[in-house]
């Protein structure tokens, strides 16, 4: 896994590079037709900076809110100190069985590649039975058009001067781990083999962006 530590902040300029400067839409479509009681306990698993903690609070500002990520540098960027912060591995949270009402991540399965069941098979222990586990990735392309100008951009263009101007490694790592990842369906099916049933899937950018919107049977 990527030492996340030494882009710590930059990432957030990154992402938004990344994703067109899309992302934080994405991140509030989300949760904009999630309903949660007072107090109900949400996770971010994976937070890093926090821009999908931050659009948690804006609309759940009344629940009990946890930010859970491996690299402490990344959270030190999370500045509201109601935000339950935790600096742990997303496969072993350490958390009780049942404990939170809705669980979210933005493109952290990707980073997870070789230990995505470990995750899938930790969130579906401290999730509740019948809440919410909602995650966002990226990928390759659907569309063979949209994909060739992807790969220009995204594996060309951006990995060159995003390099040079984060004076680091960082791009070529994005770009590899994209262009390496799994398929969405390929998700799907780890999603239903750790007991979640996968109540809708929304695409954007022609299938570069997905958000994978499921619930925990049992």
């Amino acid at each position: 896994m990527y030492n996340f530590d030494k882009i710590s902040l930059l990432y957030d300029k990154i992402t938004t590079l990344e994703t067109f400067g899309m992302d934080n839409y994405w991140r509030k479509y989300m949760i904009r037709d999630i309903k949660l009681d007072k107090n109900s306990k949400i996770l971010d698993s994976g937070s890093g900076t926090g821009k999908l903690t931050d659009i948690l609070y804006k609309k759940f500002n009344n629940c009990n809110i946890y930010a859970v990520d491996k690299s402490q540098k990344m959270m030190e960027n999370i500045k509201n100190n109601k935000i339950i912060k935790i600096n742990s591995d997303v496969t072993d949270t350490g958390f009780n069985d049942n404990y939170f009402d809705l669980i979210v991540s933005s493109f952290l399965i990707r980073p997870l590649k070789n230990s995505i069941n470990d995750y899938f098979n930790e969130m579906n222990r401290i999730l509740k039975k019948n809440k919410n586990f909602i995650i966002m990735e990226i990928y390759e392309p659907e569309n063979k058009y949209f994909k060739l100008l992807f790969d220009i951009y995204f594996h060309i263009i951006l990995k060159y001067f995003g390099n040079k101007i984060t004076k680091s490694d960082s791009f070529t790592y994005f770009s590899d781990s994209v262009k390496n990842f799994h398929s969405y369906k390929y998700i799907s099916d780890i999603l239903i083999n750790n007991n979640f049933k996968i109540i809708k899937i929304k695409k954007f950018l022609f299938g570069s962006i997905i958000i994978h919107y499921s619930m925990k049977l049992s």
